[in-house]
């Protein structure tokens, strides 16, 4: 009996690893026209999803942020003369849409500027402007524009990277059934091409093209030595611009780092050495974009202060803090302790413990009443919120950690369907996030450790339903289980091969 046993270990073993032992289907002579075709498919298909979002499934959607305010206010000024963050508060009908109309603008109506409109700027992630310049240029007028044909870029751009890494790692197989089923994502097209000015898409198409980077690393073959120092260098700077945009994204940063402590026969001088550069490269990256959105608004304050327009005189930040998200995230299942998914509930909570301390306070930042204080600005705000969370975890860890247990839960049960969309027709079946856990034993089992690395290199994307709040759709940007189904698809396809004996030339 034991020796039955361990001859179905074996076998299993073999099957669940014939993925990474085979080489590429068909002959290296037709590879490339395989791939180039297979890649323009990848751009078409998400162009047709681009050109008509009426026909794309509405149901799975973010509900949990604003994720966007005014950002094309600023694009007039910014577009014609590079000054950001530069508004006017006259009508755009009466703009004159040129570098001549701009300039006219500055020298005649002045006093309409602002540096600020109502919070879109104050609290960082300024890159979210750059998303509407392909709309722009393609224009030629920031009228009407929209961060749509950039998304259908980037997308698209990161699924043809994605295709092609599965390609040159011998899983041609593997890449397409992943590809399919992340660009048929109803959630993720919603958020590209319906919601079409937001940013919700973000923390997947990072997650996907940081994978597609990194995959030649989750292998056992060697990587040259130019790509496994470009994998930490790329991502690095990658995500550093990326924070700009969203933060969430940044998540993934940490499967990157785990990719390499995970290489085989390196040793541990390399693996520490290419999770530092992966470090001070995000850390150089960042530092770039401050001192460059820093003197941008530098000189937007000059040009509006001399142009006597009214600048805005409060604190800025490059980047959310969490405390606040965290304090308001705890509400996701229990409110015993006041918590709530409501910017105001932590505003009243944290209203008289600050006029305690600090006595009252104007809530504008200027004379003019032209620039509102928001509560999160005020001195020791998130001081109060910190410990006030802190104190609470403290106090009743056991409450901390039913909620955490009850965000897990969600996070494998509230799930996006697996679908396969092309235009106006789909295929969705549901299924539960729950599936990845008798596949991660299985890979365990039979040591497939390529396809339990896919699996694992995704999870991040669900980082924010588990340590910030888990409702109203966070749970969306799941994708491990999509992962996983594209796995289960190939082993149905390599069993069938397998049974029927045919070569893997011919397939």
């Amino acid at each position: 009996m034991p020796d039955r046993k361990k001859s179905i270990r074996r076998t299993l073993r073999h099957f669940f690893n014939l993925p990474e032992q085979r080489r590429l289907l068909g002959q290296r002579g037709s590879m490339p026209a395989v791939l180039v075709a297979g890649c323009i498919m990848i751009v078409g298909w998400q162009l047709l999803f681009f050109r008509n979002p009426a026909a794309l499934d509405k149901s799975y959607f973010l509900r949990a942020s604003s994720g966007m305010h005014q950002q094309q206010r600023f694009l007039y000024f910014y577009y014609y003369l590079g000054l950001y963050p530069v508004a006017t508060e006259r009508n755009n009908n009466l703009l004159d849409y040129s570098v001549a109309g701009a300039e006219h603008e500055l020298a005649e109506f002045g006093n309409y500027l602002r540096t600020e409109v109502g919070h879109t700027t104050r609290f960082g992630e300024l890159g979210k402007i750059f998303l509407f310049l392909p709309s722009v240029y393609a224009r030629g007028s920031p009228r009407k524009s929209s961060m749509a044909p950039c998304h259908v870029m980037i997308f698209a751009m990161t699924l043809v990277l994605l295709f092609a890494a599965f390609w040159q790692i011998r899983q041609p197989a593997l890449g397409f059934f992943t590809v399919l089923l992340m660009g048929s994502n109803p959630f993720q097209l919603f958020e590209l091409y319906v919601r079409q000015n937001n940013v919700f898409a973000w923390p997947i198409i990072t997650s996907l093209l940081i994978l597609a980077i990194h995959l030649p690393l989750l292998t056992r073959r060697k990587p040259s030595r130019r790509r496994l120092w470009a994998a930490p260098l790329m991502t690095g700077l990658l995500l550093s611009s990326i924070r700009q945009i969203r933060t969430e994204p940044v998540a993934i940063i940490m499967s990157a780092a785990l990719t390499y402590f995970a290489l085989d026969r390196k040793p541990w001088k390399i693996k520490i050495a290419l999770a530092s550069t992966l470090v001070f490269a995000f850390a150089g990256g960042s530092a770039f974009w401050t001192s460059w959105f820093t003197q941008k608004i530098r000189l937007a304050d000059t040009v509006v202060k001399e142009a006597g327009g009214r600048v805005y005189p409060g604190p800025r930040v490059h980047h959310h803090h969490v405390w606040h998200s965290i304090w308001c995230g705890l509400g996701d299942f229990d409110t015993t302790y006041g918590y709530e998914w409501n910017d105001a509930a932590a505003f009243q909570y944290a209203a008289p413990i600050l006029r305690l301390k600090h006595g009252p306070t104007s809530m504008h930042w200027d004379e003019a009443a032209t620039y509102y204080k928001r509560m999160e600005e005020l001195p020791g705000y998130y001081a109060v919120v910190r410990d006030h969370v802190l104190d609470t975890v403290r106090n009743d860890p056991l409450w901390y950690m039913e909620i955490i247990s009850r965000r897990v839960w969600r996070i494998l049960t509230e799930t996006t369907p697996i679908s396969v969309a092309v235009l106006k027709w789909r295929c969705s079946v549901p299924v539960s996030g729950l599936i990845v856990l008798p596949v991660l034993c299985l890979l365990l089992w039979t040591r497939n450790w390529l396809s339990l690395k896919l699996v694992v290199f995704l999870l991040p994307a669900s980082a924010t339903a588990l340590l910030i709040y888990s409702g109203r759709g966070t749970c969306l940007y799941s994708i491990f289980h999509i992962m996983t189904s594209a796995l289960i698809l190939t082993w149905i396809l390599e069993g069938l091969l397998w049974s029927l004996k045919i070569p893997n030339r011919n397939m």
